[in-house]
């Protein structure tokens, strides 16, 4: 996976992904493939995904956090809180505060 994000092609990378969708836990092998691509600013491929990836894991706190930090990192605070309000209708609301403070830290963080 990871030569591939580095060395390889966009279609070999998306090729990769659907892969290894078949052969590992779905959920962590999701998140460890958008840190992957977020670390080698693979941001069309990523941007390519994402909606496959939250439908899938829609009411994960996890993958909303990882695309939020993405987002608030490259100073896209809008499209960041408007995923945080996204990820607010489908996380349970037991996960709630955590997921409001943790953006509020990821906001103070980045000055967002």
């Amino acid at each position: 996976m990871i030569l591939e994000a580095e060395f390889g092609s966009r279609e070999g990378l998306l090729a990769t992904f659907e892969d290894g969708l078949k052969h590992n836990n779905k959920k962590n092998f999701c998140l460890q493939m958008m840190h992957l691509w977020i670390d080698n600013e693979k941001t069309e491929e990523l941007e390519i995904i994402k909606e496959t990836i939250l439908r899938k894991f829609k009411s994960r706190k996890e993958v909303y956090l990882v695309l939020c930090d993405y987002y608030l990192k490259r100073g896209a605070k809008e499209e960041g809180r408007n995923l945080l309000e996204r990820s607010l209708q489908y996380v349970p609301p037991k996960e709630h505060p955590d997921m409001l403070k943790t953006f509020e830290n990821l906001e103070q963080k980045y000055g967002a």
